[in-house]
């Protein structure tokens, strides 16, 4: 069964999904995954991924809760959406790839002069030839389209979060 219906919008080179309600749209790769909400099974967290063909993947424990902008308040991610540039990385580094493939500490560095493929908090995707030190990148207001805040019209400074090992 289906879990979204498209239409053609004439105004986008992308088709409107209209989600189930409850789901939470993201935008990857000219596709559009989505995601669930939390539910508890078996006394731990879980919540599934729908990938752009239907397949799904299930979340559970730390991984889930990292989706969440505040995930220390015990209540409050049950009343709020995951945020989805988190949902991007984590699909972008556990699911399209290996996570061991990935280095989330910073503070390790790659050799100075290396091209590497780094992800910034939006879930933006850049090869970027490391100078030695990490550094924030500004990115255009509409490259990211939904990232900035509504009537903002600059660009937008991302930070790195992670980078593929070689």
């Amino acid at each position: 069964m289906r879990r979204f219906t498209e239409t053609i919008n004439q105004h986008t080179k992308y088709p409107d999904v209209v989600p189930v309600k409850g789901l939470v749209l993201i935008h990857l790769f000219n596709k559009v995954w989505r995601i669930g909400g939390i539910k508890i099974v078996d006394g731990k967290r879980h919540s599934i991924i729908y990938s752009p063909d239907d397949k799904e993947y299930h979340v559970w424990g730390k991984d889930v809760l990292s989706f969440y902008s505040n995930p220390d308040d015990p209540d409050g991610h049950y009343f709020n959406k995951p945020d989805p540039a988190r949902v991007k990385i984590y699909i972008l580094t556990s699911i399209l790839d290996e996570r061991s493939k990935w280095c989330f500490d910073l503070k390790s560095k790659p050799e100075a002069g290396k091209l590497v493929k780094v992800v910034y908090n939006n879930g933006t995707i850049k090869n970027i030839t490391f100078s030695g030190e990490w550094e924030s990148i500004e990115i255009p207001h509409n490259y990211h389209i939904g990232y900035e805040k509504e009537g903002s019209l600059s660009d937008i400074k991302v930070t790195p979060v992670c980078y593929r090992l070689s």
